[in-house]
């Protein structure tokens, strides 16, 4: 299995054996970084009328950023 924290190049992607598998789909990396999908969330819940659909999630800070609210 190949491990990155970046995303992969088209050429690191040819080099892989047919038994090697990869930790990440391409362009996934939104999901995965909590900062990232927070931000999506909260731009999907100012379009779709606040948070009465999407408040599954706590409130949530991004640091250093927003650390005055904090």
């Amino acid at each position: 299995m190949m491990w990155s924290t970046k995303a992969l190049k088209l050429n690191q992607y040819t080099m892989l054996k047919k038994y090697q598998k990869v930790n990440q789909f391409p362009k996934s990396y939104e999901l995965t970084r909590k900062d990232l999908l927070v931000e999506r969330i909260q731009r999907m819940q100012e379009m779709h009328h606040g948070p009465c659909l999407f408040d599954f999630i706590p409130l949530t800070l991004t640091l250093p950023r927003e650390s005055v609210k904090l």
